[in-house]
């Protein structure tokens, strides 16, 4: 223990003296703590903790948390040979369809960054291998299930009456989300978290409505309601697949459609804008690859023409432009790979499929594996490898990126999960207010505490 933090324990039991000190002199102090000590002084007292849980934590740990761990989807072969490079057309579609028809077989899976454990089963230190998270009313590694990570969150849904719930492996609590009405044509919902900007999430659905608009229903942890938003999208965009990915940064949701456009959706103003996504002069169209956000950027990354590219994107921009950083052979890293002992008809997709947060790491897949390349260094390492009878599906499925922050999910209070009607509000774009919590039924606040609730 160190003078700093001898000094503030001293103080925290002398009541009269610690008021002499002002909040902003006590966050400047507090921030100075390694992240430890500072966790535990939230013990202290109910204002220590809103303190360090609301001002001094969201200041001191964005900028240092180490990526914890990737979440990505799994799939369980068939009884029938998985396809090699070269495989006739018909029987690579085949394969795809079979992919494609059977979710009952896909699985969520996590691999440990911190251990070097990765090596099959899901590797250690995720959410998925934990005990403690038996007793939630939901299959946690169903892939139907998983819907989000973000900044330290996950995003579930159950299946079966689609409700939501927000964890935070790291604290080990999970709060189910009110329900809104109007759930059934809703294609997909994602989280909108940055403690460095508030201590309050967002959810943001993306409902299907027989109009010309697209309906985003957010929820906000703030104030515990759902309100439906229209935006106005092209019809060729709104109606056409998108990548089951979303990313949040500064204010917005990113997702990628396959009309080969980035969608931005700004969740202040509630509008949505698309951007084209950047093309080589060769035009290459193959697999869309992921998004995803590094050191303070907005960043894309493909193979295209046996190529790995990598853009970043400035959104402090009027014309919002790309630029392209890295454009490194493919066939290099497929030798590296070779060298190590992988086999070339293994690797029916090589493909990025996540950009690390914090520094300059790209995490490429094959069917059996996930790599980690090192831009700067040139350097490629592997983090994870199925077991039998597994198959990785990034081509078609972007990894999610995982981060461990103490983030307590209490400021949320006791929620009401019984949806409330309200009539409908116009306002420009703006539309009805779906949900406010209920005021005559008992809240329901899981947390899970060494395995029991």
């Amino acid at each position: 223990m160190d003078f700093l933090e001898s000094l503030i324990i001293c103080n925290s039991g002398n009541p009269p003296s610690s008021r002499l000190l002002c909040d902003d002199l006590w966050v400047e102090i507090l921030c100075r703590l390694p992240e430890k000590p500072l966790i535990r002084f939230k013990c202290v007292c109910k204002a220590w903790h809103c303190l360090i849980s609301e001002v001094c934590l969201p200041r001191v740990l964005p900028a240092s948390l180490p990526l914890a761990g990737l979440y990505f989807r799994t799939y369980t072969l068939p009884d029938m040979p998985l396809i090699r490079r070269g495989a006739s057309r018909d029987s690579s579609h085949a394969f795809y369809l079979h992919l494609a028809r059977t979710q009952d077989q896909e699985h969520m899976d996590y691999t440990s960054l911190e251990d070097n454990r990765g090596i099959g089963g899901g590797g250690g230190g995720g959410f998925l291998d934990s005990a403690y998270y038996t007793d939630l009313p939901f299959r946690q590694r169903s892939a139907e299930n998983f819907l989000d990570s973000c900044n330290g969150l996950l995003l579930f849904r159950s299946a079966s009456d689609f409700q939501y719930y927000v964890c935070n492996p790291m604290t080990r609590q999970c709060v189910p989300i009110p329900k809104a009405r109007c759930h059934r044509h809703h294609l997909y919902a994602a989280l909108a978290f940055n403690p460095s900007e508030s201590p309050c999430y967002k959810i943001v659905r993306f409902a299907l409505l027989q109009i010309e608009n697209q309906a985003l229903d957010i929820f906000s942890s703030d104030t515990g309601q759902w309100v439906r938003h229209l935006v106005q999208l092209d019809p060729q965009i709104r109606e056409t697949t998108w990548l089951w990915q979303s990313v949040y940064f500064e204010g917005a949701l990113y997702r990628l459609s396959l009309t080969w456009n980035l969608v931005r959706f700004d969740l202040n103003e509630v509008s949505a804008r698309v951007i084209e996504l950047p093309m080589t002069e060769m035009g290459g169209r193959n697999l869309m690859g992921c998004i995803g956000v590094s050191m303070g950027r907005l960043c894309y990354a493909k193979e295209e023409f046996n190529r790995l590219l990598i853009w970043s994107f400035r959104v402090h921009c009027e014309a919002m432009k790309w630029t392209l950083k890295y454009s490194i052979s493919m066939s290099s890293l497929k030798n590296d790979l070779l060298s190590k002992g992988h086999a070339c008809d293994q690797m029916l997709w090589f493909q990025p499929c996540a950009i690390h947060p914090t520094s300059d790491v790209i995490f490429l897949g094959t069917p059996l594996r996930i790599l980690s390349y090192d831009l700067k260094r040139n350097r490629l390492e592997e983090v994870y490898r199925t077991t039998d009878g597994i198959m990785i599906i990034g081509c078609f499925y972007p990894a999610f990126t995982h981060v461990r922050f103490p983030v307590s999910l209490n400021h949320l209070g006791k929620i009401h999960c019984r949806s409330t009607q309200l009539k409908t509000i116009s306002e420009g774009m703006r539309v009805l207010s779906l949900e406010t919590p209920s005021e005559d039924l008992e809240g329901i606040h899981v947390q899970i505490t060494n395995g029991s609730a």
